[in-house]
């Protein structure tokens, strides 16, 4: 009965750690991706400002106005940190806001 119970929690805890490991690269993979050819002006918030500090998630050289929100000017920019062959000059350029009624963030695209 004992060995029986074992075995199971233990199956049990291989499956769900599995599925765990995957969603979990799969949301790294799908952050890194999602800024892959926009550079944050700034710095993120959350998990996102935990990759962009490990330099996995590149940062823009863009003024922000802090506020109205946005870019200061649409001027030529320098991404810091891009991945790998990617472009490390680009224009600063205002994104949507992050969550409804927000202020638009600042990003340096790629050119």
């Amino acid at each position: 009965m004992f060995k029986r119970r074992s075995t199971s929690l233990l199956v049990l805890t291989g499956l769900l750690g599995m599925f765990g490991i995957d969603q979990g690269l799969a949301y790294v993979g799908s952050t890194i991706a999602q800024y892959s050819h926009a550079a944050p002006c700034g710095k993120l918030p959350g998990f996102a400002g935990l990759l962009q500090a490990a330099h996995f998630v590149p940062s823009g050289g863009c003024e922000v106005d802090t506020r109205k929100g946005g870019c200061s000017n649409s001027r030529a920019c320098d991404i810091t940190d891009p991945p790998s062959g990617g472009a490390t000059k680009g224009k600063c350029t205002d994104t949507p806001p992050a969550r409804p009624g927000g202020l638009p963030g600042c990003a340096c695209i790629a050119k």
